[in-house]
């Protein structure tokens, strides 16, 4: 399944300390992630749009209510 993606802004270069880990077949960064941080992943698509029918989008947001509760103070 390709991921819901529309271009009208995008990153034109990584901030240091990010690596680029997705490109759209455009050339088009659309995810970041920060090595060494519990949990920072930024994506240029719309995972909420296709979460429901493909896991891949799903996923995405497992893995940040984990990290959420991984990191929750009692």
């Amino acid at each position: 399944v390709v991921p819901v993606s529309h271009h009208h802004q995008a990153v034109r270069q990584a901030a240091p300390g990010l690596a680029v880990v997705a490109h759209a077949p455009d050339g088009v960064i659309e995810g970041l992630e920060m090595p060494g941080h519990p949990f920072l992943l930024a994506v240029q698509w719309h995972p909420e749009m296709s979460a429901a029918e493909d896991p891949a989008q799903q996923r995405l947001f497992d893995a940040l209510v984990a990290a959420a509760a991984a990191r929750r103070i009692p």
